[in-house]
């Protein structure tokens, strides 16, 4: 990891954090999702990123799935991995 900062949710219980890594990924985390954006190579302005839709693009981890809110599925939201629970449980006791 290269940098974690805690941020204010617009809605709902606990703490936020956005996470970036080493190679330009970054996540949005709270207890209730994950977000992440990644490097789009063909957006040429500087730190060009783009969500990253977890159905079309891939990469959903083993025991997660994409959140659905009432009738309405998030492809670029997933629910967490233990170890990124275990990673926020360990953000909030700091």
């Amino acid at each position: 990891m290269k940098k974690i900062t805690p941020r204010e949710r617009n809605a709902g219980a606990g703490k936020a954090y956005n996470i970036e890594f080493k190679d330009g990924t970054k996540i949005d985390i709270n207890p209730d999702r994950v977000k992440m954006d990644v490097p789009k190579p063909q957006n040429s302005r500087p730190g060009g990123m783009g969500k990253h839709d977890f159905i079309k693009d891939g990469g959903l981890p083993e025991g997660t799935k994409v959140v659905v809110e009432g009738t309405k599925t998030l492809p670029h939201k997933r629910t967490l991995t233990e170890a990124e629970r275990k990673l926020l449980e360990d953000l909030l006791v700091e």
